[in-house]
């Protein structure tokens, strides 16, 4: 707020060629200035330092100081006086129409800006049950499990007024999450998207937070903008939001092809971890199906690498324990939907990475973990070539490119099964090529075996997507 009066007030200054006078400044105070915080504190603080900044390099002078309590309110700006709460010391609704007449009346404010506080649906749920209530039933962006960013959003786009601006600090999920389908498709609907910068991998935030910074105009939909609620692709170059739609629009979609799932429910995670175990390494040379006696093995993403599995090579870090064989003996008692899904050939999905990380079980002995997503066969595609497409280079650059909403600090990303399977994915009449090859790169040590065959897999797949040498080289530029 106070950066927002400061250009206004250098634009004006501007704009009369001299300094401003402190009635100008005052006047551009009372008239453009205005906010809104739960916090009284963070009201005050604000309140003295934009008095501060109007008498900054004034001289001294008698004359009052204006009162800003009817520009800055403190009070909770997305419940409404129909509020119904338990401790209505701790309601304190703002009621707009009220609080800042002059400017509803006119049709809104001409620029709406803010960084609103970072709630999740299950701190809400936990903590502020009655307000999260409150919220679903009266905003169109409460949809799903939705984060408290997605109801600010509305709100700045209801008191903005038409043709006006908003720009917010939200996190990155926004882009792309299923629950912020809601919020998207109102900013998309509702107003034009002129500018998206991701901040995800920014030093000057915390680091469990990964901002987002988009400015929207308040007007009708042009001709191009995406459909609503459509994933908000985030990427650095032209050339690369063109491939990125080819893709995108040229071939089905990975959910078309095969069945996605995820691993685990976050009860399912914890019930798992009852029976759990430390298994006994196997004996060398022996194969799964022979170490089966000892149960399920069970991985997650920290034990999951391109084409293999580190069960065994790696400590599994799992809700706070660690297990170098982590083992489930008594299946009989794991939900009968996950025991299934473990007896049947599939894919495994790391969760967190750096890029797409996927392995094949391909004789169900492993136990997918929680944050993990599981590919099943189809008649349509083979597991072996599907999981070379997804270990490609391509099909990282694609995922990293338009799930960028997804990403965390240290370029690590978030893999869940409504990402995956959107995936698009190109079927070859030919796929003999690419199984043998995924066959060869699951068994090969050396590693300078392994990136030949690396290479040699992502040859194919670029040939496969048709892409042209200038579309290669970028790909190959950009770091994994």
């Amino acid at each position: 707020m106070l950066a927002a009066y400061q250009e206004l007030l250098d634009k004006r200054s501007q704009n009369l060629g001299r300094s401003l006078t402190r009635m100008e400044r005052e006047e551009i105070l009372l008239d453009c200035i205005h906010g809104v915080d739960i916090n009284p504190h963070a009201v005050i603080v604000t309140q003295l330092s934009l008095l501060l900044k109007l008498l900054e390099n004034q001289p001294s002078s008698q004359q009052p100081l204006p009162d800003l309590r009817g520009n800055i309110y403190c009070g909770n700006a997305v419940i409404g006086e129909d509020f119904e709460w338990n401790n209505s010391s701790q309601k304190n609704p703002i009621n707009w129409q009220k609080s800042f007449p002059k400017v509803l009346q006119s049709g809104g404010f001409s620029v709406v800006i803010g960084n609103p506080p970072y709630v999740d649906s299950e701190w809400m749920m936990k903590y502020l049950p009655e307000w999260r209530q409150y919220c679903t039933n009266h905003y169109k962006s409460a949809t799903g499990n939705w984060d408290l960013f997605c109801i600010f959003i509305e709100k700045a786009v209801t008191v903005c007024q038409p043709h006006g601006f908003i720009s917010l600090v939200v996190p990155n999920k926004l882009a792309s999450a299923a629950y912020a389908l809601g919020a998207r498709s109102l900013l998309t609907t509702a107003s034009r998207i002129i500018m998206l910068r991701d901040y995800s991998q920014s030093a000057a935030f915390g680091a469990a937070v990964y901002p987002l910074v988009f400015v929207a105009q308040k007007r009708s939909m042009p001709l191009e903008q995406p459909e609503p609620g459509a994933v908000w692709t985030i990427a650095a170059t032209l050339a690369e939001t063109q491939l990125l739609d080819r893709l995108r629009d040229q071939f089905p979609q990975l959910g078309a092809i095969a069945p996605v799932k995820g691993a685990a429910t976050v009860a399912e995670a914890y019930a798992m971890q009852e029976l759990l175990e430390e298994g006994q390494p196997p004996v060398e040379g022996q194969r799964h199906q022979e170490h089966s006696h000892q149960g399920l093995r069970m991985v997650n993403s920290g034990t999951i690498d391109r084409y293999c599995f580190l069960w065994g090579k790696k400590p599994m870090r799992y809700l706070g324990k660690s297990y170098w064989h982590p083992v489930i003996t008594k299946r009989d008692q794991l939900p009968p939907k996950r025991l299934r899904q473990a007896q049947q050939a599939k894919i495994i999905v790391s969760g967190m990475t750096q890029r797409l990380e996927c392995a094949l079980d391909s004789d169900g002995s492993f136990l997918a973990g929680k944050s993990t997503s599981i590919i099943f066969a189809s008649q349509i595609c083979d597991l072996y070539y599907l999981l070379g497409v997804l270990n490609s280079r391509l099909i990282s650059f694609y995922f990293k490119c338009y799930f960028k909403g997804n990403s965390l600090k240290g370029n690590y990303l978030r893999v869940g099964s409504p990402q995956l399977r959107q995936i698009p994915i190109c079927l070859s009449q030919n796929p003999e090529s690419l199984i043998k090859l995924v066959s060869q790169r699951m068994t090969e040590t050396v590693p300078a075996q392994v990136q030949q065959i690396d290479r040699q897999i992502d040859q194919f797949v670029y040939q496969l997507y048709e892409l042209t040498d200038l579309e290669i080289q970028m790909i190959e530029q950009i770091k994994l």
